[in-house]
């Protein structure tokens, strides 16, 4: 199984890359800006149930609808794509379901249903996000595409595939002599996760 997210020109397109057994297609994608964004963010609160941290929360509350799905919309060329991601209860396999929105015929069409290796998706996912950062750069991606680069996203991504970040918290004094608990996570293993390798 492949699922590519690919950088396609300045001019704020991409692509996506989807293949398995069944089914091949090649998506273009007009609007990267959310769609990278929205797509990491919705695999980790679909992938990681512990709940280490307020983002996590966050997420889930985000980007998972009420049967704790995520459906990602990405448009081509004034049709819409929808991907919908969902667990099984197999921890090795996620579902994906391949919905293709014709807004000329008013309809829409079930072009893949099936289940995929999670941790291929996930390899699949960090691969597009590290040869991005490798090829453009945190500065360069933005002056290329317009929009920042999901660095909190793929970091947290990263980690539920490698799980070397460790949740720290600490206590500091803060005004007013308070004591305040603060998290705190190892900025070293950030660096290397950013590193592309």
């Amino acid at each position: 199984m492949t699922f590519k997210y690919v950088l396609d020109n300045s001019a704020g397109w991409a692509c996506v890359v989807f293949k398995s057994e069944s089914f091949s297609k090649i998506y273009l994608v007009s609007n990267i800006g959310s769609d990278i964004r929205r797509l990491l963010g919705g695999l980790i609160a679909i992938f990681d149930t512990s709940e280490k941290s307020k983002i996590h929360y966050d997420l889930k509350e985000q980007y998972l609808d009420e049967n704790g799905l995520f459906k990602w919309h990405i448009n081509q060329e004034g049709s819409e794509i929808g991907f919908i991601f969902s667990l099984t209860d197999d921890v090795e396999k996620i579902n994906i379901e391949i919905i293709e929105y014709d807004v000329d015929v008013d309809g829409e069409k079930s072009v893949f249903n099936e289940e995929v290796d999670s941790f291929e998706l996930l390899g699949n996912i960090i691969e597009s996000c590290d040869e991005m950062l490798a090829k453009y750069g945190i500065i360069g991606y933005y002056n290329n595409f317009w929009s920042e680069f999901p660095i909190l996203y793929f970091l947290l991504l990263k980690n539920y595939d490698k799980q070397q970040l460790v949740f720290d918290t600490f206590e500091e004094m803060c005004p007013h002599n308070r004591v305040e608990k603060m998290d705190r996570t190892d900025l070293n293993v950030e660096l290397k996760y950013l590193s592309c390798k």
